[in-house]
């Protein structure tokens, strides 16, 4: 079990790098309509 602890918290720390990443960069595409709609 211990031998096998640090491996599921890598894998899981590149899942969640990963997914915030990826968040990132959906937030970026939707900003430009985002201001718009707060321009409106």
């Amino acid at each position: 079990m211990l031998r096998g602890l640090p491996h599921q918290v890598a894998a899981l720390i590149l899942i969640i790098f990963y997914s915030l990443s990826k968040i990132q960069e959906s937030i970026k595409s939707f900003q430009p309509d985002s201001r718009i709609a707060v321009i409106r």
